[in-house]
């Protein structure tokens, strides 16, 4: 049987731009994204990939990890993950599930391009668009929409389930497309606003505070990459962040940073570099300065004597990665 794929959503630069400027609009967009792929669960051409695990918590440039799974949902265009063991590429109804602690770059292909990326945090998961203006230029990320409520945890063990299942060579079965199904359920009914957005009125700033809480991890985060996704000069960005929160641009990202490494330290099993490099530090002895300066103690003075995987099965409770201006 020939192998088939879903018709792609290729979307004008009109239409993008109308859904990029509305939550609601982006909203709808990936109940509807969601809802296809639950009814194509099973179906011919739908394929997930899972990477085979390998080279876990490895610092290589250009290639960060985190310390949850990502979840990439193809709809234009490809997308190649370059990997330790390899080159997985995900087309238009393909879906990846990268494990957590996998090292990864992604290389964008097609004159027409669309994903969607979720991600999972302590308190909520996040959507966003990957999307290419007009066809032309590099990758652009689009407005960060958080969630909450009970079904982000069940969503985000369901993901650990199915890395689970294909690293036991069970990548294709009922138990995985089960859990797939669930997953993607989870996720559509988990889309409700995550509560009060930042009381922050100036809407680039809030913008800016979105993209440091999903990309903080990045090695190469720097405030010239930041202007350049918010589409004005670094200069502009860091006064007006300034004016709105009273704190630098590099003292929210090393907010952001730190209470992620506190999460680490206190619910993984990581050591102390590589919580450094999942947190987009290079150096575990910078990471280390510019922990003791914000906590007053050493990363290994704070790790909790009690290590427990994450996530657990209870509600974990509110700790130093919650950041508020």
């Amino acid at each position: 049987m020939a192998t088939t794929h879903p018709k792609p959503i290729i979307l004008t630069q009109n239409r993008l731009d109308s859904i990029l400027h509305f939550p609601q609009a982006r909203r709808e967009l990936y109940v509807a994204i969601l809802r296809r792929r639950l009814a194509r669960v099973g179906r011919v051409g739908e394929r997930l990939r899972i990477p085979k695990l390998c080279g876990l918590r490895l610092r290589l440039p250009g290639k960060p990890f985190h310390a949850t799974p990502e979840f990439f949902l193809q709809e234009s265009g490809t997308t190649r993950f370059d990997l330790p063991a390899g080159t997985v590429s995900a087309g238009p109804g393909d879906a990846v599930l990268v494990p957590t602690g996998m090292p990864h770059g992604e290389r964008w292909i097609g004159r027409t391009f669309l994903n969607v990326i979720v991600m999972f945090q302590v308190e909520t998961f996040s959507l966003h668009l990957g999307y290419r203006e007009d066809g032309r230029g590099p990758l652009r990320c689009g407005p960060i929409d958080r969630f909450s409520g009970p079904d982000r945890l069940a969503a985000l063990r369901h993901a650990e389930e199915m890395v689970e299942l294909a690293a036991q060579g069970e990548a294709d079965g009922p138990l995985l497309r089960g859990l797939y199904q669930a997953l993607l359920g989870r996720l559509l009914r988990g889309i409700s606003p995550a509560g009060p957005r930042l009381n922050i009125r100036d809407e680039l700033v809030e913008r800016c505070v979105e993209m440091i809480d999903v990309h903080f991890a990045r090695l190469d985060f720097s405030v010239i990459w930041l202007a350049q996704e918010l589409r004005c000069s670094p200069d502009h960005i860091s006064r007006r962040f300034r004016r709105a929160t009273g704190l630098r641009l590099i003292e929210a990202v090393h907010r952001r940073r730190i209470g992620h490494a506190r999460t680490l330290l206190r619910d993984s099993d990581m050591n102390v570099a590589e919580i450094a490099w999942a947190c987009g530090f290079s150096q575990p002895s910078y990471f280390n300065r510019i922990f003791r300066a914000a906590t007053g103690a050493t990363p290994r003075h704070l790790r909790s004597p009690r290590k427990s995987a994450y996530p657990s099965g209870s509600r974990p409770q509110k700790d130093q990665e919650s950041w508020h201006f």
